[in-house]
């Protein structure tokens, strides 16, 4: 994996969004300089966390938070650490997984967060792989609408920040957006592989077309519902595209 971080940063994608610390270190050791731990810190991550900001004075690290529990202890380790903290509010748009519904309890939340000097609220983050309709219209449809309020919370902030919004399945829809797109590159099932290959070379031409987008690191290397040869296709698609930003 150290090896495709390189060759993307080659490229000039140079800022990641990682499930697991170790994919954190992994990154920031392949030479990145800004990397999102898309999964809240609780319990020993939250040192582990801070570890690697001390470890890597030269990399923005960031993580996610939902709750006011984790954002005390974030500010508690940040003050004895003499560091900021760089978080971005995880914003449940329906998939009931994690996050903070994007309503009163949104701007609540934000209030209790914004006093606190130790710590930089970053942005919006929000994730919506649940909308996953193989009809782009349905698709498309689906994901404006759970936008919906997460733009409005954003406006009623009334301060400029960034919105980290998508997964694979809407990655495309979010494009103009500061987005994430999924498991662009390696993964162990791709989603809608009925679609033909230019629909799938015009999602990644998205994706490339905008650099300032989060890349989602992935593990499994197995592509079970295409031709292998489609893997180097897409792959050739990406550093192609990425190269003429």
């Amino acid at each position: 994996m150290s090896e495709i971080i390189k060759l993307q940063i080659s490229h000039g994608i140079n800022r990641f969004k990682c499930s697991t610390i170790a994919e954190a270190e992994m990154t920031a050791c392949s030479g990145a300089s800004d990397v999102l731990l898309a999964m809240q810190p609780v319990g020993p991550n939250i040192d582990r966390f801070f570890s690697l900001i001390t470890k890597f004075p030269n990399v923005k690290f960031s993580c996610l938070a939902d709750n006011e529990t984790t954002v005390n202890q974030l500010a508690e380790k940040a003050v004895k650490a003499r560091v900021t903290a760089h978080i971005w509010i995880d914003i449940n748009n329906s998939m009931n997984r994690t996050g903070i519904t994007p309503d009163d309890k949104a701007l609540r939340f934000y209030d209790m967060i914004i006093g606190r000097s130790i710590i930089k609220i970053e942005g919006l983050h929000v994730y919506d792989g649940h909308i996953n309709d193989a009809d782009f219209t349905v698709r498309k449809q689906k994901s404006d609408e759970a936008f919906k309020p997460v733009l409005k919370i954003a406006k009623e902030i009334q301060m400029p920040f960034k919105i980290i919004i998508g997964g694979s399945p809407t990655f495309g829809i979010h494009a103009q957006r500061e987005n994430s797109p999924g498991t662009v590159l390696l993964c162990s099932f791709l989603p809608f592989c009925a679609v033909s290959i230019n629909n799938i070379q015009t999602q990644i031409a998205h994706i490339c077309k905008h650099h300032n987008n989060f890349v989602n690191m992935t593990l499994i290397v197995s592509f079970r519902c295409l031709e292998r040869k489609l893997l180097i296709v897409l792959w050739s698609d990406v550093c192609m595209l990425v190269s003429h930003m």
